[in-house]
């Protein structure tokens, strides 16, 4: 799961550079990084939707099991 992280990273900057048109995470307004805060809630949403397809679709076979 670790090795997977830099990937995840670029997804969330690609994907919120891209679709919600901000910039780069790290650019510095007066000694801030006014966009950080969107980033961070876009990987936390997005980590949460990719978890919940992956046990979704693992469901049924977690069914068997218990059963």
């Amino acid at each position: 799961m670790v090795l997977l992280f830099p990937y995840f990273l670029k997804l969330v900057i690609f994907l919120t550079n891209h679709l919600l048109g901000t910039t780069s995470p790290d650019i510095l307004v007066g000694e801030e990084k006014p966009y950080i805060s969107r980033y961070i809630a876009n990987a936390h949403t997005m980590f949460n939707v990719i978890n919940a397809i992956i046990f979704l679709s693992i469901l049924p076979y977690l069914v068997k099991v218990a059963t």
